[in-house]
């Protein structure tokens, strides 16, 4: 997965990358996404879900909105 610093650099430079990389690391039992969430990770990982959800909020070109969306919704589950 996308080092963890690493989310707006893509989301900026190729949103449609950045978005195949999350729905990639949401599928499987274990998402490996979710891992981001869990609160016994580092304290330099906890900022990455802040940064994860804002940039996916950001996807707001007609292009890439439904993507984002649904993936947010997602990510709610």
């Amino acid at each position: 997965m996308v080092a963890l610093c690493d989310f707006r650099r893509l989301a900026e430079a190729s949103p449609s990358a950045f978005l195949e990389i999350v729905e990639a690391g949401l599928d499987g039992e274990d998402p490996p996404v979710m891992s981001l969430f869990r609160s016994d990770e580092a304290s330099c990982r906890r900022r990455v879900p802040r940064e994860l959800l804002w940039r996916l909020n950001a996807r707001r070109s007609p292009d890439y909105l439904m993507s984002a969306a649904l993936l947010l919704a997602r990510l709610d589950e």
